[in-house]
């Protein structure tokens, strides 16, 4: 396996993990009720996220070693399945939502609006002019 299409995966997914354990709440002050309850000490919080990244990183990056090297319908499928897996709750709703947080305009009002109506004809400008899309 390539190294270096394996390492961006490896990142991005401990990077995702290591904020997913993070809280934005405020934490109760000390001396009161409930501020060492439920909370996680730090050896415990790298011990799992270690283990998490340990259990991901062999089919993730093979994934995505497979998607980046045979660039194919088949290839992203598989690396659209295993991210799914590892990051539940991203999807196409999420991502567009996201995409129009950060403030990208659309001629259609928005980015699902644009996925859902427009990027057929884009598609299809693309293959009128020799483009093989997969």
């Amino acid at each position: 396996m390539d190294s270096q299409g394996a390492l961006p995966a490896l990142a991005i997914s401990a990077g995702l993990i290591v904020l997913g354990g993070c809280k934005s709440e405020t934490p109760p002050a000390a001396g009161t009720a409930g501020a060492s309850a439920n909370r996680e000490s730090a050896g415990h919080f790298v011990a799992r996220v270690n283990k998490t990244v340990k259990d991901i990183t062999p089919e993730i990056a093979s994934a995505a070693w497979l998607g980046a090297t045979y660039i194919n319908a088949d290839s992203q499928r598989v690396e659209s399945a295993a991210n799914a897996r590892i990051l539940p709750g991203v999807g196409r709703a999420r991502i567009t939502q996201d995409i129009d947080a950060w403030g990208y305009s659309f001629r259609l009002g928005s980015a699902r609006v644009w996925f859902e109506h427009d990027a057929e004809d884009a598609r299809s400008w693309l293959l009128a002019r020799g483009y093989n899309l997969g």
